[in-house]
Protein backbone atom coordinates (compact mmCIF):
# COMPACT_ATOMS: atom_id res chain seq x y z
CA UNK A 1 0.00 0.00 0.00
CA UNK A 2 2.85 2.38 0.85
CA UNK A 3 4.49 1.62 -2.49
CA UNK A 4 1.28 2.51 -4.33
CA UNK A 5 1.02 5.81 -2.47
CA UNK A 6 4.69 6.61 -3.13
CA UNK A 7 4.47 6.05 -6.87
CA UNK A 8 1.15 7.89 -7.12
CA UNK A 9 2.95 10.87 -5.59
CA UNK A 10 5.83 10.52 -8.04
CA UNK A 11 3.44 10.40 -11.01
CA UNK A 12 1.58 13.48 -9.78
CA UNK A 13 4.88 15.33 -9.37
CA UNK A 14 6.03 14.39 -12.86
CA UNK A 15 2.75 15.51 -14.44
CA UNK A 16 2.60 18.83 -12.59
CA UNK A 17 6.21 19.77 -13.33
CA UNK A 18 6.64 18.05 -16.74
CA UNK A 19 9.43 15.83 -15.43
CA UNK A 20 10.23 13.10 -18.01
CA UNK A 21 12.65 11.14 -15.77
CA UNK A 22 12.56 10.70 -12.02
CA UNK A 23 15.37 8.78 -10.29
CA UNK A 24 14.90 6.59 -7.20
CA UNK A 25 17.61 5.05 -5.05
CA UNK A 26 17.16 1.28 -5.22
CA UNK A 27 20.55 -0.44 -5.03
CA UNK A 28 21.96 -3.95 -5.49
CA UNK A 29 21.18 -4.91 -1.89
CA UNK A 30 17.54 -3.90 -2.34
CA UNK A 31 17.45 -6.05 -5.46
CA UNK A 32 18.88 -9.08 -3.63
CA UNK A 33 16.41 -8.69 -0.77
CA UNK A 34 13.49 -8.43 -3.22
CA UNK A 35 14.52 -11.54 -5.12
CA UNK A 36 14.91 -13.59 -1.92
CA UNK A 37 11.56 -12.28 -0.69
CA UNK A 38 9.89 -13.30 -3.98
CA UNK A 39 11.63 -16.69 -3.94
CA UNK A 40 10.21 -17.44 -0.49
CA UNK A 41 6.71 -16.63 -1.77
CA UNK A 42 6.96 -18.97 -4.77
CA UNK A 43 7.23 -16.35 -7.47
CA UNK A 44 7.20 -16.80 -11.24
CA UNK A 45 10.11 -15.94 -13.55
CA UNK A 46 9.22 -12.24 -13.48
CA UNK A 47 9.67 -12.14 -9.72
CA UNK A 48 13.09 -13.77 -10.01
CA UNK A 49 14.22 -11.08 -12.47
CA UNK A 50 14.46 -8.66 -9.56
CA UNK A 51 13.73 -4.94 -9.60
CA UNK A 52 13.54 -3.53 -13.15
CA UNK A 53 15.86 -0.66 -14.01
CA UNK A 54 12.94 1.44 -15.30
CA UNK A 55 9.25 1.79 -14.46
CA UNK A 56 6.97 3.43 -17.07
CA UNK A 57 4.31 5.58 -15.49
CA UNK A 58 1.82 8.28 -16.39
CA UNK A 59 3.75 11.43 -17.24
CA UNK A 60 7.20 9.91 -17.70
CA UNK A 61 9.55 7.16 -16.53
CA UNK A 62 10.97 6.28 -13.13
CA UNK A 63 14.61 5.23 -13.45
CA UNK A 64 16.93 3.42 -10.99
CA UNK A 65 20.46 4.55 -11.92
CA UNK A 66 22.25 2.99 -8.91
CA UNK A 67 20.40 -0.33 -8.98
CA UNK A 68 23.63 -2.26 -9.60
CA UNK A 69 25.71 -0.43 -6.96
CA UNK A 70 26.24 -2.24 -3.66
CA UNK A 71 25.22 -0.50 -0.47
CA UNK A 72 28.81 -0.62 0.79
CA UNK A 73 29.92 1.41 -2.25
CA UNK A 74 27.27 4.04 -1.60
CA UNK A 75 28.15 4.38 2.09
CA UNK A 76 31.86 4.63 1.27
CA UNK A 77 31.16 7.39 -1.27
CA UNK A 78 29.10 9.28 1.33
CA UNK A 79 31.92 9.08 3.91
CA UNK A 80 34.62 10.11 1.44
CA UNK A 81 32.58 13.12 0.31
CA UNK A 82 31.13 14.09 3.74
CA UNK A 83 27.56 13.52 2.59
CA UNK A 84 24.98 13.22 5.36
CA UNK A 85 22.27 10.56 5.14
CA UNK A 86 19.40 9.36 7.29
CA UNK A 87 18.89 5.79 8.50
CA UNK A 88 15.28 4.74 9.10
CA UNK A 89 14.87 3.77 12.75
CA UNK A 90 12.85 0.67 11.78
CA UNK A 91 15.63 -0.78 9.59
CA UNK A 92 17.06 -2.87 12.43
CA UNK A 93 13.71 -4.41 13.48
CA UNK A 94 13.82 -8.01 12.24
CA UNK A 95 10.09 -8.47 12.89
CA UNK A 96 9.73 -7.04 9.38
CA UNK A 97 10.38 -9.72 6.75
CA UNK A 98 12.65 -7.60 4.57
CA UNK A 99 14.77 -6.62 7.58
CA UNK A 100 15.01 -10.28 8.62
CA UNK A 101 16.29 -11.14 5.15
CA UNK A 102 18.76 -8.23 5.34
CA UNK A 103 20.19 -8.99 8.78
CA UNK A 104 19.81 -12.78 9.07
CA UNK A 105 19.72 -14.38 5.59
CA UNK A 106 22.11 -12.31 3.48
CA UNK A 107 25.05 -12.49 5.95
CA UNK A 108 24.81 -16.30 5.74
CA UNK A 109 24.71 -16.17 1.95
CA UNK A 110 27.91 -14.14 2.06
CA UNK A 111 29.64 -17.19 3.51
CA UNK A 112 28.83 -19.11 0.32
CA UNK A 113 29.88 -16.41 -2.13
CA UNK A 114 31.90 -13.24 -1.69
CA UNK A 115 29.25 -11.06 -3.31
CA UNK A 116 25.75 -12.55 -3.46
CA UNK A 117 24.44 -9.26 -4.89
CA UNK A 118 26.47 -9.78 -8.06
CA UNK A 119 25.63 -13.49 -8.37
CA UNK A 120 21.91 -12.90 -7.98
CA UNK A 121 22.00 -9.96 -10.39
CA UNK A 122 23.60 -12.18 -13.05
CA UNK A 123 20.92 -14.82 -12.47
CA UNK A 124 18.20 -12.21 -12.79
CA UNK A 125 19.62 -10.97 -16.08
CA UNK A 126 19.65 -14.52 -17.48
CA UNK A 127 16.08 -15.16 -16.36
CA UNK A 128 14.90 -11.85 -17.82
CA UNK A 129 16.23 -12.77 -21.27
CA UNK A 130 14.45 -16.14 -21.18
CA UNK A 131 11.25 -14.55 -19.89
CA UNK A 132 11.25 -11.91 -22.62
CA UNK A 133 11.41 -14.63 -25.28
CA UNK A 134 8.46 -16.55 -23.80
CA UNK A 135 6.55 -13.27 -23.49
CA UNK A 136 7.13 -12.62 -27.20
CA UNK A 137 5.73 -16.06 -28.10
CA UNK A 138 2.59 -15.38 -26.05
CA UNK A 139 2.21 -11.91 -27.56
CA UNK A 140 2.53 -13.27 -31.11
CA UNK A 141 -0.06 -15.97 -30.36
CA UNK A 142 -2.59 -13.40 -29.10
CA UNK A 143 -1.95 -11.12 -32.06
CA UNK A 144 -2.53 -13.92 -34.57
CA UNK A 145 -5.82 -14.95 -32.96
CA UNK A 146 -7.04 -11.37 -32.50
CA UNK A 147 -7.10 -11.64 -28.71
CA UNK A 148 -9.84 -14.30 -28.70
CA UNK A 149 -8.16 -17.71 -29.04
CA UNK A 150 -10.05 -20.93 -29.66
CA UNK A 151 -10.08 -23.41 -26.78
CA UNK A 152 -8.36 -26.02 -28.96
CA UNK A 153 -5.52 -23.59 -29.67
CA UNK A 154 -5.08 -22.76 -25.99
CA UNK A 155 -5.04 -26.43 -25.04
CA UNK A 156 -2.06 -27.02 -27.35
CA UNK A 157 0.11 -24.27 -25.79
CA UNK A 158 3.12 -25.02 -23.62
CA UNK A 159 2.23 -24.28 -19.97
CA UNK A 160 4.71 -21.37 -19.82
CA UNK A 161 3.07 -19.71 -22.85
CA UNK A 162 -0.44 -20.60 -21.64
CA UNK A 163 0.21 -18.82 -18.33
CA UNK A 164 1.31 -15.62 -20.07
CA UNK A 165 -1.54 -15.68 -22.57
CA UNK A 166 -4.19 -15.89 -19.85
CA UNK A 167 -2.42 -13.21 -17.80
CA UNK A 168 -2.30 -10.91 -20.84
CA UNK A 169 -5.98 -11.51 -21.64
CA UNK A 170 -6.88 -10.60 -18.04
CA UNK A 171 -4.62 -7.52 -18.09
CA UNK A 172 -6.58 -6.17 -21.06
CA UNK A 173 -9.73 -5.77 -18.94
CA UNK A 174 -8.50 -5.62 -15.32
CA UNK A 175 -5.56 -4.14 -13.42
CA UNK A 176 -5.43 -7.12 -11.05
CA UNK A 177 -3.41 -10.07 -12.28
CA UNK A 178 -4.68 -13.65 -11.84
CA UNK A 179 -2.63 -15.95 -9.65
CA UNK A 180 -1.14 -19.25 -10.74
CA UNK A 181 -3.92 -21.19 -9.00
CA UNK A 182 -6.51 -19.43 -11.19
CA UNK A 183 -4.65 -20.12 -14.42
CA UNK A 184 -4.04 -23.75 -13.47
CA UNK A 185 -7.79 -24.12 -12.92
CA UNK A 186 -8.56 -22.64 -16.35
CA UNK A 187 -6.05 -25.02 -17.94
CA UNK A 188 -7.80 -27.98 -16.31
CA UNK A 189 -11.18 -26.83 -17.70
CA UNK A 190 -10.07 -26.17 -21.29
CA UNK A 191 -11.52 -28.81 -23.58
CA UNK A 192 -14.55 -29.54 -21.39
CA UNK A 193 -16.99 -27.41 -23.40
CA UNK A 194 -18.44 -24.07 -22.37
CA UNK A 195 -17.59 -22.72 -18.95
CA UNK A 196 -17.05 -19.49 -17.04
CA UNK A 197 -14.45 -19.03 -14.31
CA UNK A 198 -14.21 -15.95 -12.07
CA UNK A 199 -10.87 -14.14 -11.86
CA UNK A 200 -9.64 -11.40 -9.51
CA UNK A 201 -10.47 -7.84 -10.45
CA UNK A 202 -14.14 -8.34 -11.29
CA UNK A 203 -13.65 -10.29 -14.52
CA UNK A 204 -14.26 -13.82 -15.77
CA UNK A 205 -12.59 -16.19 -18.21
CA UNK A 206 -15.28 -17.48 -20.57
CA UNK A 207 -15.08 -20.33 -23.07
CA UNK A 208 -18.13 -20.21 -25.31
CA UNK A 209 -18.76 -21.81 -28.70
CA UNK A 210 -15.13 -22.89 -28.74
CA UNK A 211 -13.83 -19.31 -28.42
CA UNK A 212 -12.20 -17.94 -25.25
CA UNK A 213 -12.10 -14.42 -23.87
CA UNK A 214 -11.82 -12.54 -20.58
CA UNK A 215 -14.75 -10.22 -19.88
CA UNK A 216 -15.96 -8.04 -17.04
CA UNK A 217 -18.62 -9.70 -14.92
CA UNK A 218 -22.06 -9.00 -16.32
CA UNK A 219 -20.79 -8.36 -19.85
CA UNK A 220 -22.58 -10.22 -22.64
CA UNK A 221 -20.55 -12.87 -24.44
CA UNK A 222 -21.00 -13.11 -28.19
CA UNK A 223 -19.34 -15.37 -30.74
CA UNK A 224 -17.62 -14.88 -34.09
CA UNK A 225 -16.37 -17.99 -35.87
CA UNK A 226 -14.89 -18.53 -39.34
CA UNK A 227 -16.70 -21.23 -41.33
CA UNK A 228 -16.27 -22.89 -44.73
CA UNK A 229 -17.97 -25.53 -46.83
CA UNK A 230 -18.40 -28.74 -44.93
CA UNK A 231 -19.25 -29.43 -41.32
CA UNK A 232 -18.59 -26.97 -38.48
CA UNK A 233 -19.34 -28.54 -35.10
CA UNK A 234 -20.34 -26.24 -32.25
CA UNK A 235 -20.50 -28.63 -29.27
CA UNK A 236 -20.68 -25.80 -26.74
CA UNK A 237 -24.01 -24.82 -28.31
CA UNK A 238 -25.15 -28.36 -29.08
CA UNK A 239 -25.17 -27.31 -32.72
CA UNK A 240 -23.70 -28.17 -36.11
CA UNK A 241 -23.51 -25.96 -39.19
CA UNK A 242 -23.38 -27.77 -42.52
CA UNK A 243 -22.56 -25.87 -45.75
CA UNK A 244 -22.62 -27.92 -48.94
CA UNK A 245 -23.37 -27.73 -52.65
CA UNK A 246 -26.07 -30.37 -52.32
CA UNK A 247 -29.17 -30.41 -50.20
CA UNK A 248 -28.67 -32.38 -46.99
CA UNK A 249 -30.67 -35.56 -46.48
CA UNK A 250 -32.40 -35.13 -43.12
CA UNK A 251 -34.42 -37.92 -41.53
CA UNK A 252 -37.89 -37.09 -40.22
CA UNK A 253 -37.00 -37.41 -36.54
CA UNK A 254 -34.09 -34.96 -36.98
CA UNK A 255 -35.79 -32.47 -39.28
CA UNK A 256 -37.85 -30.89 -36.54
CA UNK A 257 -34.60 -30.00 -34.79
CA UNK A 258 -33.04 -28.33 -37.83
CA UNK A 259 -33.22 -25.19 -39.91
CA UNK A 260 -32.19 -25.25 -43.57
CA UNK A 261 -31.90 -22.49 -46.17
CA UNK A 262 -30.97 -22.34 -49.85
CA UNK A 263 -28.20 -19.81 -50.47
CA UNK A 264 -27.00 -18.64 -53.85
CA UNK A 265 -23.21 -18.92 -54.09
CA UNK A 266 -23.22 -15.68 -56.07
CA UNK A 267 -24.45 -13.66 -53.10
CA UNK A 268 -21.51 -14.69 -50.90
CA UNK A 269 -18.83 -12.01 -50.85
CA UNK A 270 -15.50 -13.07 -49.41
CA UNK A 271 -15.25 -15.44 -46.46
CA UNK A 272 -18.12 -16.73 -44.32
CA UNK A 273 -18.44 -16.32 -40.56
CA UNK A 274 -21.02 -17.38 -38.01
CA UNK A 275 -21.48 -14.72 -35.36
CA UNK A 276 -23.90 -13.35 -32.79
CA UNK A 277 -25.83 -10.14 -33.29
CA UNK A 278 -24.40 -6.64 -32.94
CA UNK A 279 -26.00 -3.25 -32.36
CA UNK A 280 -27.55 -1.90 -35.55
CA UNK A 281 -27.63 -5.22 -37.44
CA UNK A 282 -29.96 -5.23 -40.44
CA UNK A 283 -30.17 -6.83 -43.89
CA UNK A 284 -32.45 -7.02 -46.91
CA UNK A 285 -34.63 -10.05 -47.68
CA UNK A 286 -38.07 -10.50 -49.27
CA UNK A 287 -37.54 -7.11 -50.90
CA UNK A 288 -37.31 -5.20 -47.63
CA UNK A 289 -34.58 -4.09 -45.23
CA UNK A 290 -35.23 -5.57 -41.80
CA UNK A 291 -33.81 -4.43 -38.48
CA UNK A 292 -32.68 -7.62 -36.79
CA UNK A 293 -33.63 -6.41 -33.32
CA UNK A 294 -37.23 -5.82 -34.42
CA UNK A 295 -37.35 -9.22 -36.13
CA UNK A 296 -36.25 -10.95 -32.92
CA UNK A 297 -38.80 -9.03 -30.88
CA UNK A 298 -41.59 -9.83 -33.35
CA UNK A 299 -40.57 -13.51 -33.23
CA UNK A 300 -41.07 -13.33 -29.45
CA UNK A 301 -37.53 -14.55 -28.75
CA UNK A 302 -36.70 -13.67 -25.11
CA UNK A 303 -34.13 -10.90 -24.68
CA UNK A 304 -31.72 -13.19 -22.80
CA UNK A 305 -31.64 -15.58 -25.80
CA UNK A 306 -31.32 -13.09 -28.67
CA UNK A 307 -27.52 -13.06 -28.51
CA UNK A 308 -27.57 -16.82 -29.18
CA UNK A 309 -29.32 -16.55 -32.56
CA UNK A 310 -26.61 -17.34 -35.15
CA UNK A 311 -25.98 -15.04 -38.11
CA UNK A 312 -24.24 -16.35 -41.22
CA UNK A 313 -22.22 -13.39 -42.52
CA UNK A 314 -19.76 -12.55 -45.26
CA UNK A 315 -17.59 -9.49 -45.93
CA UNK A 316 -20.69 -7.42 -46.82
CA UNK A 317 -22.68 -8.28 -43.72
CA UNK A 318 -25.51 -10.67 -42.88
CA UNK A 319 -26.29 -13.36 -45.46
CA UNK A 320 -28.80 -15.30 -43.40
CA UNK A 321 -30.22 -14.84 -39.91
CA UNK A 322 -31.08 -18.41 -38.94
CA UNK A 323 -34.84 -18.68 -38.68
CA UNK A 324 -35.45 -15.74 -41.03
CA UNK A 325 -34.88 -14.98 -44.71
CA UNK A 326 -31.79 -15.16 -46.94
CA UNK A 327 -30.32 -11.92 -48.27
CA UNK A 328 -31.90 -10.68 -51.55
CA UNK A 329 -29.21 -10.56 -54.24
CA UNK A 330 -26.95 -12.74 -56.35
CA UNK A 331 -27.37 -15.47 -58.94
CA UNK A 332 -29.15 -18.77 -59.02
CA UNK A 333 -26.62 -21.40 -57.96
CA UNK A 334 -27.84 -22.66 -54.59
CA UNK A 335 -25.63 -23.53 -51.64
CA UNK A 336 -27.49 -25.27 -48.82
CA UNK A 337 -26.81 -24.25 -45.22
CA UNK A 338 -28.31 -26.24 -42.39
CA UNK A 339 -28.11 -25.56 -38.68
CA UNK A 340 -28.95 -28.42 -36.33
CA UNK A 341 -29.68 -27.62 -32.71
CA UNK A 342 -31.40 -29.05 -29.67
CA UNK A 343 -32.73 -27.64 -26.40
CA UNK A 344 -29.23 -26.72 -25.28
CA UNK A 345 -28.34 -25.03 -28.55
CA UNK A 346 -29.40 -22.03 -30.59
CA UNK A 347 -32.91 -20.70 -30.11
CA UNK A 348 -34.47 -19.60 -33.41
CA UNK A 349 -37.96 -19.21 -34.78
CA UNK A 350 -39.00 -22.12 -37.01
CA UNK A 351 -42.64 -21.41 -37.74
CA UNK A 352 -45.50 -19.59 -36.15
CA UNK A 353 -44.56 -18.99 -32.51
CA UNK A 354 -42.31 -22.02 -32.13
CA UNK A 355 -38.67 -21.34 -31.29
Amino acid sequence: AARDVRYEFFEKLMREHSIPLLAVAHNANDNLETMLFNLARGTSLSGMCGIPSTRPCEGGTVIRPILYMEKSEILRFCRENSLDFVTDSTNSDTEYTRNYIRHEIIPRLSKLTDCPEVSVRRMGQNIRVDGEYIDSVAERFLTECGGTPRATELAELHPAVFYRVIAAMAAAVSDRAPERVHIDKIRSLIGEGSFSYDLPGGCSFVSSCGVCRVILKGETVGFDLPVDRGVCDLPEYSARLVISDEKAEISHNVYKFSIQADLSSAIICGSLRLRSRRDGDSYCYHGMTHKLKKQLIDAKIPSDLRDRVPLLCDDRGIVWAVGFGVRDDGGRTPTFATLYYDDGGFYVRKKHNDR
